[in-house]
């Protein structure tokens, strides 16, 4: 099992983008907390934690929230899981538990990494 926190305020993949213009074309890109929450993420990964599991995982995401403005969605963290080599692929995730909090002082995500036996999973 793999368990760590991440301080910071996770921020919504749908939610975090934003329309620009640029290059002569309308293009979207990530909102500037968003990238913000990426940065902090990919830093705050403990080094024993990037295993690049290959196999499939269950992951369990709990979200402390600042208010209760934000949606709950964890897809940046699965995207951010792969891109900082904890697993391998973010489709490696077959079983997802994720839980949201309001905690306004310390806002933050716990993530909790469990391999899966491969002849129960798809």
């Amino acid at each position: 099992m793999i368990q760590f926190t991440i301080k910071g305020v996770c921020y919504s993949m749908k939610n975090s983008k934003t329309l620009t213009w640029r290059g002569g074309r309308i293009r979207t890109i990530k909102h500037e907390a968003a990238i913000r929450f990426e940065n902090d993420f990919l830093i705050q990964v403990p080094p024993e934690a990037k295993r690049r599991l290959a196999n499939p995982v269950r992951v369990t995401v709990r979200v402390w929230y600042p208010s209760r403005r934000q949606d709950l969605s964890c897809e940046l963290v699965y995207d951010l899981l792969q891109k900082s080599g904890v697993i391998e692929n973010d489709r490696q995730v077959q079983e997802k538990h994720e839980y949201g909090f309001i905690d306004k002082e310390n806002p933050r995500v716990e993530v909790e990494i469990v391999p899966i036996d491969e002849k129960y999973s798809m």
